[in-house]
């Protein structure tokens, strides 16, 4: 899958805070995670505390669509989240074939009336095709990330950038 990743990045807070995260935005060190997996873990990512800086709000998740931190109250929730994914995703075979979004062709009769219309017989769910060790070797990094987070006492924090 190409495309359409998302960033994650441990820093360090008080050499890097947080009003220059613009510094960070597709940083090579970089954990790149694509956004189809991370909405299919959305349900248990949203369980994440963390912090919007755009907005200047604590919430739960991910900004998908901006930038977010996850700092010491959300780093106990985060390893246990990207640690069992991993362990989940583990005990597939070497190319996980995932079940992503619902999909479908539509053309546009403009001539006719203007409605949008479904093409026979194209609705399906898209597949998501990703290798298994690169996959459960970023989600123990950002579990890493995470403990690493909560045993410096929020000496850290998570920048994570959506798309």
């Amino acid at each position: 899958m190409i495309g359409l990743n998302h960033d994650f990045l441990l820093i360090l807070r008080e050499e890097n805070p947080y009003y220059h995260w613009e510094h960070y935005l597709h940083h090579p060190s970089s954990i790149l995670i694509h956004d189809e997996l991370l909405w299919y873990m959305h349900d248990t990512i949203k369980w994440i505390p963390s912090y919007n800086p755009s907005r200047k709000h604590t919430f739960k998740g991910l900004c998908m669509y901006g930038i977010t931190e996850i700092r010491e109250d959300g780093a106990e929730v985060a390893e246990k989240v990207f640690s069992l994914w991993a362990e989940l995703f583990a005990c597939g075979p070497k190319v996980l074939k995932l079940t992503g979004g619902f999909t479908w062709e539509s053309e546009n009769d403009s001539i006719k009336d203007g409605y949008e219309r479904i093409v026979p017989n194209t609705a399906q769910y898209e597949k998501l095709i990703v290798n298994r060790n690169q996959l459960v070797d970023k989600l123990q990094t950002l579990a890493s990330y995470a403990r690493r987070i909560r045993d410096s006492n929020g000496a850290y924090y998570i920048f994570h950038s959506g798309l």
